[in-house]
């Protein structure tokens, strides 16, 4: 499915390919991608009081029609299992037209025993048998039907029989069992059972997650092939800038900039590329994790397991990444045991203006 084919191959007119592109589908790949949300299963069910029950009936008498304001109740009567039982649906006068004493309906709702009634959902005009089975229900644009946008996935996936190649290598369908792409594609829009939709998604879920490692493995393995670049820094300015800030750095905001310093400094063909992130959580952060765990539990409503590391966690806060500043400055507050968020946030300012000297980006 590497060829991008244009919708109008299938013959959709005009306006519902402006319908489908709204819907990000713009050829027939992006079609037949567009998996369903849901499925309704058409299944004969028992009578159960206060249930859902699917049940085969023949229409008795005359369905009857009544109206309140723009409300519509439809109401007749089935023999089902040689029992008589009232049907009531609201909305479905149109109906009435299409049905005939004597004809075989299939009724869709809600049991109660006590009248012997159904509160209708859904009424098929068919026998049970002709509409078993699996529907699949898809997020569609007013304007789409579900039948008309199954009819287009069906056209697309026969447009491309025979030539959708599996993205699994054959090794790995083998050792885990999984059936091939083309077939999964067919059984998550076209199921004849339960099992066919889980046989779909075992290989669907197992492909995106294949791609998803490979792409981590990747990045990974192109982070180790970096060469550091080597910076000179004067050391005469970054002191002069330092000592005309408005307040004395810390101890340790002293021993970050240092090491900064030492690591954009130095050059080696093995070195991996670190970002300020890192260097703020391994070198700000984690001196203060005596009691990170409660702060960020009790102030910030986030548990961290004992087991994993506090700086990940700290860096999963999103502290650099537009989390509230007031949090921001809370945070550093409490870990800096500082008296006042002015001061934090003065301090953070400060941190920001040495880092940006540094030639770092934020």
């Amino acid at each position: 499915m590497a060829k991008q084919i244009p919708l109008q191959q299938l013959r959709i007119n005009e306006n519902r390919i402006k319908l489908l592109n709204n819907m990000g589908i713009y050829c027939l790949k992006d079609l037949i991608l567009h998996f369903p949300y849901r499925y309704d299963c058409i299944e004969a069910t028992s009578l159960i009081n206060n249930e859902k029950v699917i049940i085969e009936g023949v229409l008795i008498d005359e369905p009857k029609v009544f109206f309140k304001g723009r409300l519509s109740r439809l109401t007749f009567q089935i023999l089902y299992q040689q029992e008589i039982y009232k049907v009531i649906i609201f909305n479905r006068h149109f109906l009435k037209k299409n049905m005939v004493k004597g004809m075989l309906l299939t009724i869709i709702g809600k049991y109660n025993n006590a009248n012997n009634s159904i509160t209708a959902s859904d009424i098929r005009l068919k026998a049970l048998k002709e509409i078993t089975g699996i529907t699949p229900i898809y997020s569609l644009k007013e304007g789409i039907t579900q039948k008309s946008f199954q009819n287009y996935v069906m056209k697309a996936l026969k447009f491309y029989q025979g030539h959708i190649q599996d993205e699994v290598p054959a090794s790995l369908l083998i050792k885990h069992h999984l059936i091939h792409k083309e077939l999964a594609l067919n059984l998550i829009h076209f199921p004849c059972n339960n099992d066919d939709i889980e046989e779909a998604l075992r290989y669907l879920k197992y492909e995106e997650f294949l791609k998803f490692q490979l792409t981590m493995q990747y990045i990974k393995l192109s982070r180790k092939k970096n060469i550091g670049v080597k910076k000179q820094f004067d050391q005469q300015i970054l002191t002069q800038f330092i000592n005309q800030l408005p307040f004395r750095l810390t101890p340790d905001q002293n021993a970050a900039v240092d090491e900064i310093k030492r690591r954009l400094d130095k050059f080696t063909e093995h070195v991996e590329v670190h970002t300020i992130h890192g260097f703020i959580i391994e070198h700000i952060i984690q001196p203060f994790q005596q009691g990170l765990r409660d702060i960020m539990e009790s102030d910030f409503g986030i548990g961290v397991g004992s087991k994993g590391k506090i700086s990940s966690q700290v860096e999963g806060l999103g502290i650099l990444h537009g989390i509230d500043k007031n949090e921001i400055y809370e945070f550093i507050r409490k870990n800096f045991q500082m008296m006042s968020l002015d001061i934090a946030k003065k301090q953070w300012e400060k941190l920001k203006l040495i880092m940006t000297r540094l030639f770092l980006q934020l």
